[in-house]
């Protein structure tokens, strides 16, 4: 669940612009409840519950018309939770997951019907994680996995390595 102030009211407050119409919501993560939606075995850190419901009321909340509910790495290629959480509002919601080489092209075609848009790939090493996040896949995965991703109109979201660049110097 979303953090409350002591007095029971939201820990977010409404803009004081409104939002354009149709103002999205470009990556969000849902946990929970975990007694429908466990947590993977695996994983590299343990996130409290922050459920479909609770984002959805900070959506209203804040004005957002849509979102993307990326799946986290602590659930691994469990994409049920955010299958949820797209299921309660599919005109305005779709999900980014995970997946594994070996799904198959009915669980492909599945996934795009319940509007999963695309699959994340991550390749970015943490010092905090001693590698890549556990429950993700990386772009050895995605080689395997994009013919058949394109065949079924998904997308890849790529986070990759990156090396710290030189500052940049003043050129005018």
């Amino acid at each position: 669940m979303y953090r409350k102030k002591d007095d029971g009211t939201p820990w977010f407050s409404a803009p004081k612009a409104m939002l354009p119409a149709r103002a999205c919501d470009a990556h969000a993560h849902v946990f929970g409840p975990y007694d429908r939606f466990p947590l993977g075995e695996d994983r590299s850190y343990t996130p409290p519950e922050a459920s479909a419901d609770a984002h959805a009321e900070m959506l209203a909340g804040l004005g957002f018309e849509r979102a993307v509910i990326v799946q986290p790495s602590a659930y691994g290629d469990d994409n049920r939770c955010i299958l949820d959480a797209v299921a309660r509002d599919p005109a305005g919601r779709r999900a980014i997951g995970v997946a594994q080489p070996s799904i198959t092209d009915e669980e492909l075609a599945a996934l795009a019907a319940a509007k999963l848009a695309g699959f994340r790939f991550v390749e970015l090493i943490s010092k905090r994680y001693g590698g890549r996040p556990k429950g993700s896949s990386g772009f050895a995965e995605l080689v395997q996995l994009a013919p058949r991703m394109r065949e079924h109109g998904i997308h890849a979201q790529l986070f990759p390595r990156h090396r710290r660049s030189p500052t940049p110097r003043r050129s005018f």
